[in-house]
């Protein structure tokens, strides 16, 4: 929201503080105070990141030019991770995110990834490290609360992270993952003294998405011309593969009706080693959601080289602890 008053930009808060109190204070030319909203800029990934004229963050802990971990940058829009390509590179970055966020990124292929709030992280950590936690973020408030919300962008300033990992495009996304595990490792787990390591949890049952036979022929079933228009009772889909609900949700959808496959978990766990931003091209029954038939849904992905298989083995999850003696860190500014 923006105030304009006498032709001038006179403040940028939230709907929340048009209320009267405030309109009459304009109108009298009276001292008001709201907390305006700037966090409205976008990093540019066509230049160099966390820059003075890219994303200034308030405190930096390590810049080098493929691996960069600072803090809360003002004025920019918070991103979760997002990954940009060169003719040369990978770049995986999040801006104004939470520590579990990031680790839930760089841990993200060898932990079950539908369980991220309460089971695929498990902390075990001091008090003194407990504020960086999403946990205790102050809620988001659209009241006009003035307190409310310099208290929350003061958390923000102390606790969020931005962080952009480099690699070599052959390295792809999970080798940029596992280099941020070691940044982590060097810049966080040792100052504060933590450990990660991936542990076993609870058995269940859940469906994984993989090839029929290799990764490349699935691609190039996917690639095929579709024909137009598709047949009676079908719809076409040409999407980005990992980018997109229709593959995975049909068949999700299609699967809670078996009862006899006794999932614990309906979300598919993509294993086929398709990129994300794959091209792909597939034509689905428009009733698909209402199947039945186990035989019926595997005929259909195989005609795209893919298949559906069951799993049963205990979920990986990500436990980080803290030893006794750490730092005493209450904010960024002690790091």
């Amino acid at each position: 929201m923006v105030w304009i008053k006498d032709g001038h930009v006179i403040a940028t808060p939230k709907a929340g503080y048009a209320n009267t109190a405030n309109i009459n204070a304009v109108l009298a030319d009276s001292n008001f105070e709201v907390f305006n909203k700037t966090d409205v800029k976008l990093i540019d990934t066509n230049i160099t990141l966390f820059t003075k004229d890219n994303g200034l963050p308030d405190h930096v802990f390590y810049d080098s030019q493929d691996s960069k971990l600072v803090g809360y940058i003002p004025g920019y829009t918070g991103t979760n991770f997002k990954v940009f390509k060169t003719k040369d590179s990978l770049s995986l970055y999040a801006v104004n995110s939470t520590i579990d966020r990031i680790y839930q990124e760089a841990y993200k292929d060898e932990i079950y990834p539908y369980q991220i709030k309460k089971k695929a992280i498990r902390w075990d950590v001091g008090i003194d490290f407990v504020p960086y936690l999403e946990e205790s973020k102050p809620k988001e408030n659209w009241t006009g609360d003035l307190y409310k919300d310099k208290q929350l962008e003061k958390w923000k300033r102390q606790h969020y992270f931005s962080i952009m990992i480099s690699v070599p495009g052959d390295s792809g996304i999970n080798g940029a993952r596992r280099k941020m595990q070691k940044l982590l490792a060097d810049q966080i787990e040792q100052k504060f003294g933590l450990e990660a390591k991936i542990q076993d949890g609870e058995t269940i049952r859940y469906p994984i998405l993989k090839a029929l036979n290799t990764k490349q022929q699935a691609e190039i079933r996917l690639s095929q011309k579709l024909q137009r228009p598709p047949k009676k009772g079908y719809e076409n889909y040409a999407v980005p593969f990992g980018d997109q609900p229709h593959f995975k949700l049909f068949i999700e959808t299609a699967l809670k009706n078996i009862k006899s496959l006794r999932l614990t978990e309906d979300r598919i766990w993509d294993r086929t080693g398709i990129e994300p931003d794959f091209p792909a091209k597939f034509s689905f029954p428009i009733d698909i959601a209402q199947e039945r038939k186990f035989e019926n849904i595997q005929n259909l992905l195989k005609q795209y080289g893919l298949q559906i298989l069951v799993e049963e083995k205990p979920v990986p999850y990500l436990y980080i602890s803290q030893s006794a003696v750490h730092s005493k860190s209450k904010g960024h500014e002690n790091l």
